[in-house]
């Protein structure tokens, strides 16, 4: 009889071993960027760029374990929101390097851009975090803008539901141009025919009409400048 439990005993150990062994991997379940927020100041006239240098650190768990960590940099996809005030790299040696657009043509590329980074989790789901990256020009702050230029104007739409973006170039009081997209508040005259992205400048055709849409932008002072565009969904 004593020999039977003990089989028994041994029999049920065997089916729970498998169960509770380490034979899992550990599951990213977190990733923290460093730093989580950057400014950049571009020099007067596109002298240099602005650059950042992101990192990613993945927290495991792991059944039976404590959380682990570790450097992922090179392992997630990098991303920015805003590619046109600045890229980031997303693999090899210099994985998570975000430069700022700088200035183009006389215009300095401003505004800020999320940069995030994700990853496959447990049973494939992506866990992502995301960090600010923000790119002034040295006249911000004390050269009010007094004016934005909206483009392209007038824009027709190819059919409802197709997108374009749109361009907010904002002038200082010292004739300084720079893009001011992701930095403005953008709204639509009539969202029935065309929406438009808060802080992207993404119109998107929704139904036939012609309306504006506009962005407007707040200086440090309070005081604000803002220009619109003519958009028409045939």
């Amino acid at each position: 009889m004593r020999g039977r439990f003990f089989l028994s005993t041994l029999l049920f150990a065997g089916i729970l071993l498998p169960l509770t062994s380490c034979s899992t991997d550990p599951s990213l379940t977190s990733i923290v960027i460093s730093p989580d927020t950057v400014t950049v100041t571009l020099a007067p006239n596109g002298i240099a760029q602005g650059y950042s240098q992101f990192t990613a650190i993945g927290y495991y768990t792991h059944p039976g374990h404590a959380a682990g960590t570790r450097d992922i940099t090179s392992e997630v996809t990098w991303a920015s929101s805003g590619t046109q005030v600045a890229t980031i790299v997303t693999g090899g040696a210099k994985a998570g390097l975000a430069t700022a657009t700088g200035w183009v043509n006389g215009v300095a590329w401003t505004g800020v851009t999320n940069i995030t980074a994700s990853a496959p989790g447990f049973n494939g789901v992506v866990v992502s975090n995301a960090a600010t990256f923000t790119v002034t020009d040295s006249t911000t702050g004390t050269d009010d803008v007094v004016s934005i230029a909206v483009t392209p104007n007038p824009y027709t739409f190819t059919a409802a539901n197709a997108a374009n973006s749109f361009t907010a170039t904002g002038t200082t009081q010292s004739g300084v141009k720079e893009v001011l997209t992701t930095s403005s508040v953008w709204t639509s005259g009539n969202a029935s025919f065309v929406t438009v992205g808060a802080n992207t400048g993404v119109g998107t055709a929704v139904a036939t009409g012609t309306t504006t849409i506009t962005a407007k932008y707040t200086n440090a002072d309070g005081t604000s400048a803002q220009g619109s565009a003519t958009v028409t969904v045939p």
